[in-house]
């Protein structure tokens, strides 16, 4: 996956390779020629097996999932360096922000929790048990105003009535659809 910084002037891709995986951070300054400015190893204290990221509202600090470590790789981008991991204390492969991207809310599956990650102060702030295996979190300010007919349709879609075919999807490990090997 490649997570762009919000200046979008940064990119940082996960690789699944030998040894672990890595981490490559890109610089987009020439958005027709994006160059590579360093990778990033667990021989540089990086996590394993990276699988998605995120990068902080500064643009300055990504955080890449690493469900190989139980952790999240903190990484300074300006100076291409591992600054800490977070431990999460179980296997975890996505976060999101906050509305005011002050915190990341990370779903640690093997846990049954969700973990907030403090931006400002690059640490665990707080746990919250929120049951068996969660998987994805959303964060907003507001919620929509209720739609009729999305109301029927999800109304249906619990009787096990589908009004459309199934797409076909495939991955490869454990990904957002799903699907673990």
């Amino acid at each position: 996956m490649g997570t762009v910084a919000p200046d979008g002037r940064t990119l940082l891709v996960e690789h699944n390779e030998a040894n672990g995986g890595s981490e490559s951070i890109w610089t987009l300054d020439d958005p027709a020629a994006p160059s590579e400015i360093r990778r990033l190893t667990v021989e540089d204290g990086f996590g394993r097996r990276p699988l998605t990221s995120e990068i902080g509202p500064d643009s300055e600090i990504g955080y890449v999932f690493t469900p190989g470590s139980n952790d999240v790789t903190v990484v300074d981008l300006t100076d291409g360096t591992v600054t800490t991991r977070l431990d999460l204390g179980g296997s975890a492969f996505v976060g999101t922000w906050d509305p005011s991207r002050t915190k990341l809310y990370v779903p640690v599956q093997t846990a049954d929790e969700v973990a907030v990650i403090d931006h400002e102060r690059r640490e665990v702030i707080e746990r919250i048990s929120v049951g068996p295996s969660p998987y994805g979190a959303t964060s907003a300010q507001v919620r929509p105003q209720s739609d009729p007919s999305a109301s029927m349709a999800l109304a249906i879609a619990r009787l096990g009535i589908s009004a459309e075919q199934p797409e076909t999807t495939y991955c490869i490990g454990n990904c957002a659809c799903g699907h673990r090997l």
